[in-house]
């Protein structure tokens, strides 16, 4: 699929026609392309023009928080944000039924707006700058979580004086989920 950058101007319906190849933007379920929110503001239209989108892929945008997209992605299960510049994942709880968050190559730190979220099934956020050996408990609270990638993080050090990996993987998904953590430098 190409991947489509918006110009400069705001986000408009003509606009993401466009970019979807369609007229009815009602039935759009995927969408990808790339957008700058600090040029043409928030993307939250997305949720009220697309109220069908169900995965939502913005690889190389530039998003200042996941608040950008709104609270209207009511159907969204998959979200890839890789490259986005995110730095928090505050704005996570107003997406009530994503599944997969891929967030791979950002500037992530705090996994605390992920507690307790009921439907998240997979979880990649490597490449960021997770770096807190006790952050990782609020993914204990994520009960449909079975996939999680924290490779490229800054947690080794961390794991190496508190638990060795194995344990923090065990303890976070017990025998029957997949966790890919930093290895050794």
């Amino acid at each position: 699929a190409e991947m489509r950058q918006l110009s400069s101007e705001e986000i408009t319906e003509e606009k993401l026609r466009r970019v979807a190849g369609t007229r009815d933007l009602g039935s759009v379920t995927r969408l990808e392309f790339v957008v700058d929110s600090g040029r043409q503001g928030t993307v939250e239209v997305l949720g009220s023009i697309m109220p069908g989108l169900h995965d939502l892929c913005l690889d190389g945008s530039r998003l200042s928080s996941l608040r950008d997209l709104g609270t209207m992605l009511r159907k969204l299960t998959v979200l890839s944000l890789a490259d986005a510049g995110l730095e928090d994942l505050d704005g996570v709880s107003a997406l009530p039924s994503l599944r997969e968050l891929r967030l791979r190559r950002n500037k992530v730190r705090d996994l605390t707006p992920l507690c307790t979220n009921e439907t998240l099934q997979v979880l990649d956020l490597g490449d960021n700058r997770v770096c807190e050996v006790d952050s990782l408990g609020i993914l204990a609270t994520c009960p449909a979580l079975y996939s999680l990638c924290l490779a490229g993080n800054p947690l080794h050090g961390a794991l190496t004086k508190k638990a060795s990996m194995p344990q923090v993987a065990h303890d976070l998904f017990g025998g029957n989920r997949s966790a890919i953590l930093p290895g050794p430098s």
